[in-house]
């Protein structure tokens, strides 16, 4: 059950709000991935050409952790001795939890208004705990890398605009807004009847086009994440454009200060059930 009045981590499906393994404070946790790349600097020029777009570091997310002698209830035992066992158990379950090298593991943060956050991330550094009080208690860092560099929504939403044979159709994403970052693994669903569809990105100008017709009853699909181009399932991926990214569409989360983003279908030949869709998680800097 969501816990809505206590912020709730788990880490592979286990809490980190126990109150042998709590967190002890949010500092770094709230980091902002670096740009990668550089201007442009020409000779005889000064100052740099601004390069729009750039792409995003890996993302990076801090824990400082405490753990105690006691049990998952925050019970302590009534020995000083049984207290220390406690103390050494609860270490090692922290430390089989976060040296996991197979594969990515899952965290997902509660957000005050009871909505979930997840990332994929690997651990990057372990800090050895800091051990006080006859081994009862210690403090510990855990430092994370998100390669994927977002948190994001833990489930898709799915926004359609208005059908109808007008043409541009802007579509708001309206419940998309206050993302901070951008979309790069979208899927967006055009349906036809319309001729040369380009998917365009208000902000940036970023775009994708089908050039070609996608006729009455039919789908262009694009999946911005996987590569791929499909018209009823089969691939168009030839007949496909893209300018500005060598993603597909990248939907930025800027559109003013209220960051509700913007994609634009223009086209030509358009009918009564022409629309777009676009499937896809919100993105954010930090949980």
């Amino acid at each position: 059950m969501v816990n809505t009045t206590t912020e709730l981590v788990t880490f592979d499906g286990v809490s980190l709000n126990q109150y042998c393994w709590n967190i002890a404070t949010g500092t770094g946790r709230y980091n902002t991935p670096a740009h990668r790349g550089e201007d442009i600097t020409l000779p005889g020029r000064s100052g740099t050409v601004f390069v729009p777009n750039k792409p995003t570091e890996v993302g990076t997310y801090n824990l400082l952790m405490w753990v105690q002698g006691t049990d998952d209830a925050g019970l302590t035992a009534g020995t000083i001795n049984a207290r220390r066992q406690l103390f050494e158990s609860n270490i090692a379950t922290l430390q089989r939890l976060f040296t996991r090298r197979s594969k990515l593991s899952y965290i997902t943060v509660v957000q005050p208004d009871a909505s979930l956050r997840e990332a994929y991330v690997q651990v990057a550094e372990a800090i050895e705990p800091e051990i006080q009080g006859q081994r009862q208690h210690a403090t510990f860092t855990v430092a994370l890398q998100i390669p994927d560099v977002y948190w994001q929504d833990t489930s898709d939403t799915v926004q359609a605009g208005s059908a109808g044979s007008s043409l541009p159709k802007t579509l708001t994403l309206s419940s998309f807004a206050g993302m901070e970052g951008p979309i790069e693994d979208s899927v967006l669903t055009v349906t036809g009847p319309i001729s040369n569809p380009r998917i365009t990105d208000s902000e940036t100008g970023i775009y994708t086009q089908f050039n070609g017709t996608v006729s009455n009853g039919s789908t262009w699909v694009v999946d911005c994440k996987n590569f791929t181009s499909k018209i009823n399932g089969g691939d168009v991926l030839a007949a496909t454009t893209h300018v500005g990214h060598p993603r597909f569409l990248v939907i930025s989360p800027w559109n003013g200060i209220q960051a509700t983003p913007q994609v634009v279908l223009s086209g030509s030949a358009g009918g009564g059930t022409t629309n777009i869709s676009v499937t896809a998680r919100r993105k954010w800097f930090s949980a």
